[in-house]
């Protein structure tokens, strides 16, 4: 049950939007964003590798729920499902410009902003009074997006580009 919670904590403070398009990472020199406190970032993303995330590339992209961790546990297939349905089976991430972001459930859409932390690679997303941190990364020649909450580090979501 305290699994389930901790999910539909992180997922209903979320409500965000996926996409497709380039790839968004490149090759970086220098930062143009300041760089965290370590306090603040969730120790959990450290352990994806990042690269830099080149934003023009992350505009008018499409991410979606596609699993995740519970507690430092990868979530199951019924726990994944159970979570989704709370959705009405959808949970996407859209990055409309350089600072908003657009969350899109099955019956709802919410927009909030977003920023690039951490030498840019980094993001740092504001949602109903509640902070994230994701990084984009690759998993078997995939791009990944990896979120975690400020107050529930440990349990992370997986978005994967809409194609």
């Amino acid at each position: 049950m305290k699994k389930y919670l901790s999910i539909l904590l992180v997922i209903s403070m979320l409500f965000l939007a996926s996409g497709c398009g380039n790839t968004l990472t490149k090759p970086t020199e220098k930062p143009n964003h300041p760089t965290l406190p370590p306090s603040v970032y969730p120790e959990t993303l450290t352990t994806f590798t990042s690269n830099e995330i080149d934003s023009e590339a992350l505009f008018g992209t499409k991410w979606e729920l596609t699993g995740g961790m519970i507690n430092g546990t990868e979530m199951t297939q019924t726990e994944f499902d159970e979570a989704l349905a709370k959705f009405n089976g959808k949970l996407q991430l859209e990055f409309i410009n350089e600072f908003k972001i657009q969350s899109i459930t099955g019956e709802y859409s919410y927009s909030t902003l977003y920023s690039l932390v951490k030498d840019n690679t980094a993001l740092n997303i504001f949602l109903i009074g509640e902070e994230y941190f994701a990084v984009i990364t690759v998993v078997d020649d995939s791009e990944v997006l990896v979120m975690a909450s400020t107050t529930e580090p440990e349990t992370v979501l997986y978005f994967t580009p809409v194609k």
